[in-house]
């Protein structure tokens, strides 16, 4: 007989406490989430957080089972809302830590405690949510067996590669495509100095591959905005911490094009149960003419080729990128989900539904008017 899962309310600090059980909860989940295990989420709790996120936690004989790390907003009209989050606007992907073994049980049960909160909330959004998968089936049987509603907003495929044993590269690319690449390696050779490929694993060699990130990513236009990495002290202390979190366990992989002593191009990648996600890339502009970025792409998928212990790599893209779809050929189906927190029909959630739609059709509309008005005034510079 399966053992019962109970629910309990955890501060911060009270799961930091824990943090070899969430470890091994994020190790034996049902679908990885390297961003909401402790390595990464420890690091943005202490820096980037300000105390907003609660946790509600799943245990199964005294162990964790699932986790949910939320905030409650009334954003949305007054309408009370939890909001499943995922910390970082660069890092889109939002599954829930969910445990192997009666995993629809466990979902159930968080919802069954959500919906008792004191803040009365209709409904939980999680977003950047896998709309296949192993995930997707166990929140969909969840939602079957205790007869709530659901609804999906902003569908759409990112990029991803998935290894199958044969060189990825060569099953994919047009020899077109690679005789334009080796040329354009050529071109940047001769007139911009000799480059060398750099893949940092290592905890003490990824801790300096990653300041030369931060100092690449602030000579260019995040650097003008001052939203780089490294310009603000608590970004960067999340980067350093989780990146040196990862690299203890051989999950973390900075990929480089290296000229002289200087990348010109480079990308964060960070890894669990076998996925790579491509976190965060910064190449030198002034080399634009040379297309760093596309052979950053190239050098990271040679990259993940070669490396036995990643056997999926997800591009946390949103926004489409031709190129890049044309180089990883697999997709990832990817939505948010607004789940009802009532059970059967429920004229609340019938509500919470129709405003949400409702506020992301009026921020695309707002969005498509920045847009215009950029385009315009560009037209007239």
């Amino acid at each position: 007989m399966a053992e019962p899962v109970t629910t309990a309310w955890l501060t911060g600090e009270q799961l930091a406490g824990r943090a070899a059980e969430w470890r091994a909860l994020a190790e034996e989940a049902v679908e990885p989430n390297v961003f909401a295990g402790p390595e990464c989420f420890l690091p943005a709790l202490r820096h980037l957080d300000g105390g907003r996120t609660h946790f509600l936690v799943a245990e199964r004989g005294g162990r964790l089972a699932g986790l949910l790390p939320l905030r409650f907003s009334r954003a949305r009209w007054g309408v009370p809302l939890a909001c499943a989050i995922h910390h970082l606007p660069y890092a889109p992907h939002g599954a829930p830590l969910i445990a192997r073994g009666d995993a629809p049980g466990v979902a159930v049960a968080l919802l069954d405690a959500l919906l008792e909160h004191r803040s009365s909330p209709t409904s939980l959004l999680l977003q950047h949510m896998p709309a296949a998968g192993p995930l997707a089936d166990v929140w969909t049987q969840a939602l079957a067996a205790s007869g709530r509603e659901m609804v999906r907003f902003a569908p759409f495929e990112r990029p991803a590669m998935r290894k199958d044993g044969a060189a990825y590269l060569a099953a994919r690319m047009s020899k077109h495509r690679r005789r334009r690449l080796e040329q354009q390696r050529r071109k940047l050779h001769v007139e911009a100095g000799e480059t060398e490929i750099a893949v940092a694993v290592e905890p003490a060699a990824l801790a300096a591959a990653l300041e030369r990130f931060f100092a690449l990513e602030a000579a260019g236009w995040k650097g003008r905005r001052g939203t780089a990495a490294g310009q603000e002290a608590a970004r960067a202390a999340f980067f350093r911490e989780s990146t040196a979190a990862l690299a203890e366990k051989r999950e973390a992989r900075i990929v480089e094009i290296i000229r002289g002593d200087a990348p010109i191009a480079a990308a964060l990648l960070f890894i669990a149960q076998g996925r790579a996600w491509f976190f965060k890339t910064a190449y030198d502009e002034t080399l634009a003419r040379y297309s760093p970025g596309v052979l950053l792409d190239i050098a990271v998928t040679e990259a993940l080729d070669g490396d036995p212990d990643i056997a999926l790599g997800d591009s946390l893209a949103v926004t489409p990128d031709p190129g890049f779809e044309a180089l990883w050929r697999e997709r990832l189906p990817m939505a948010d989900w607004l789940v009802a927190l009532d059970r059967g029909a429920s004229m609340r959630f019938a509500i919470s539904a129709r405003l949400e739609a409702l506020r992301r059709a009026a921020r695309e509309r707002a969005k498509q008017a920045v847009g215009y008005m950029r385009a315009k005034r560009g037209l007239k510079a």
